[in-house]
């Protein structure tokens, strides 16, 4: 598979100017061979190898580099790659993803990792829009350490 990512959105993603790395990195759905599946992009500037282990089925598969700065895809058997909801429910687990990332480091540890861009927001447009107005006054509720 040829990776849909052109080069100068790799390199916005590798120099950190991208103005969106959620619409790249993470579950992102795709067309291969004539079906829809989806695609799962990451930024692992520290790893050697990466693979991807979904939890339907559990089978670990490589992660292809696509940049030596650690930019990495793969593709996922399942057309859902991620579930989770924490708009009613902030006590989720990890354990509700359906997909883990595992990375080798340059001194062969390996790490097994959540991906960032698979969790959504806990802040909704509202948040945001209040927030961008400074106006947010139970911003505390909503962002750092909660019981």
């Amino acid at each position: 598979m040829h990776t849909e990512l052109s080069l100068s959105t790799i390199k916005s993603l590798v120099d950190g100017t991208h103005e969106d790395p959620a619409a790249v990195l993470g579950p992102q759905p795709t067309q291969y061979q004539g079906r829809s599946t989806t695609v799962v992009r990451s930024f692992l500037p520290d790893a050697k190898h990466a693979w991807i282990t979904e939890k339907a089925d559990g089978v670990r598969r490589p992660m292809r580099r696509l940049h030596p700065a650690g930019i990495f895809e793969a593709l996922c058997s399942g057309e859902k790659t991620a579930k989770i909801d924490l708009s009613n429910d902030r006590t989720s687990t990890r354990d509700e993803l359906n997909y883990r990332i595992e990375m080798t480091n340059e001194l062969d540890e390996t790490t097994e990792t959540i991906d960032p861009y698979a969790v959504p927001s806990i802040l909704s447009d509202f948040d945001r829009y209040l927030i961008g107005e400074g106006k947010h006054h139970d911003l505390y509720n909503r962002l750092g350490a909660q019981l």
